[in-house]
């Protein structure tokens, strides 16, 4: 008897509570495993204020935070 294994996708999008949508785990993942690679233009945290400013008004970012200094511009 063969049983077919349903996979389910590693992430899914949905609304967050933080910021309109985001990217959510679908599944638990071991420590260190790369499900995607966010791409665009690392800059620091005063060039990302210079481009966004506080970003309180309305438009979007596509800001990723990799620590207390670096962000990835997505949009770049």
């Amino acid at each position: 008897m063969s049983s077919s294994v349903s996979k389910q996708p590693l992430i899914k999008v949905r609304n967050s509570r933080i910021h309109g949508r985001g990217v959510f785990a679908n599944v638990d993942l071991p420590a260190h495993v790369r499900v995607l690679e966010y791409r665009g233009e690392r800059i620091d945290s005063a060039e990302a204020f210079r481009r966004y400013g506080d970003n309180s008004g309305s438009g979007e970012t596509c800001l990723f935070a990799v620590n207390d200094r670096w962000l990835i511009d997505g949009s770049a």
